[in-house]
């Protein structure tokens, strides 16, 4: 059990690394561009002492090699001047500078290898670095756009919510009209039925008592009535007249 609580937890806590990246990733890219360029600066401070230590060890070796010339030239003039004691003094300096002339070149030479490869490594990691300020903007971009896109979806997603509750409302806006007009036409029955209304029209439907409507009969027989009169008339009017 403790094991798979471990586990949960190691889950869990890379898990929640891996999110915080992924909502900080332009961030964390950005320094870390930050942190690689004082490298870089700090690098190329290093290469300028390197180059800087290398023109002094060649400035001193070509004045260790004056030194030697003249040793060299002075001693010759004693083995002519048949002062071999000091030829032999000036040799053994010339030893020495000699020795020291070939320690010299030897840190010169380690020298110029460190420079060659500080500066191979400087120029690489410096079109690594534009690359990565070129896709800075770029991941700039991306970020900024997911944001807008995260942002409108929320709102259309707020915005789908507000028009569903909207439309809910206003069915049951419609639904209570239909209610309340179907209540009001009940309660309009129920007071003419209280208030005798429905008895009386039951009662001149049936015939009985003097109408309070005009009906299509009444309209009917006032019309038979109406041509019933006029034929009489009609009929003085066209017959012949006879003596």
């Amino acid at each position: 059990m403790f094991d798979t609580l471990r586990t949960l937890f190691r889950w869990n806590a890379v898990n929640a690394e891996e999110m915080l990246i992924d909502r900080n990733a332009v961030a964390l890219l950005e320094q870390k561009i930050r942190d690689a360029d004082t490298a870089q600066r700090q690098g190329k401070q290093t290469l300028a002492a390197l180059m800087a230590r290398r023109k002094a060890d060649m400035r001193n070796q070509a004045g260790l090699e004056t030194r030697l010339a003249d040793l060299e030239s002075r001693a010759g003039e004693a083995i002519e001047g048949n002062r071999e004691d000091l030829a032999m003094r000036a040799a053994a300096a010339i030893a020495e500078l000699e020795n020291e002339r070939a320690a010299r070149q030897q840190a010169i030479d380690h020298v110029e290898t460190e420079v060659a490869d500080l500066r191979t490594s400087l120029e690489r990691t410096e079109r690594r670095l534009v690359e990565l300020r070129q896709g800075l903007i770029v991941a700039r971009s991306s970020d900024r756009a997911r944001r807008a896109r995260s942002a409108l979806s929320r709102n259309q997603l707020g915005t789908a919510s507000a028009v569903s509750d909207a439309e809910r409302l206003l069915k049951r806006v419609l639904e209570r009209s239909d209610e309340d007009r179907e209540i009001s036409d009940a309660l309009a029955d129920v007071e003419r039925e209280f208030s005798g209304d429905a008895i009386r029209d039951t009662l001149e439907e049936g015939g009985f008592g003097t109408s309070t409507r005009v009906r299509a009969d009444d309209v009917m027989a006032r019309l038979k009535a109406g041509r019933r009169s006029t034929k009489p008339s009609e009929t003085g009017i066209n017959a012949p007249i006879t003596p």
